[in-house]
């Protein structure tokens, strides 16, 4: 994966990376430095303007923002080999 940008930034009183897709302008990742879910998987999350997914490994919390419809952000997840 390449990034265009990306900024720190506290999600929750934890350390985050906000990171900026080079080969899709409408896509954003949000790594926190913590577990904020302890579901297993892929949680897919309609949004207002766009879509979300979330996943979390023993340490870190992924956050996929999406400005696109559900369907574009998994297809979008599929080409970067994102597992839903």
């Amino acid at each position: 994966m390449e990034f265009r940008g990306g900024s720190a930034v506290s999600v929750a009183d934890h350390k985050a990376v906000f990171l900026k897709m080079k080969n899709e302008q409408r896509a954003s990742l949000l790594l926190v430095d913590a577990r904020l879910t302890s579901r297993v998987g892929i949680e897919s999350m309609p949004e207002k303007t766009g879509s979300a997914a979330l996943w979390s490994d023993q340490k870190r919390t992924y956050i996929l923002l999406f400005d696109g419809s559900m369907q574009e952000m998994h297809a979008y997840m599929d080409r970067m080999g994102i597992d839903a």
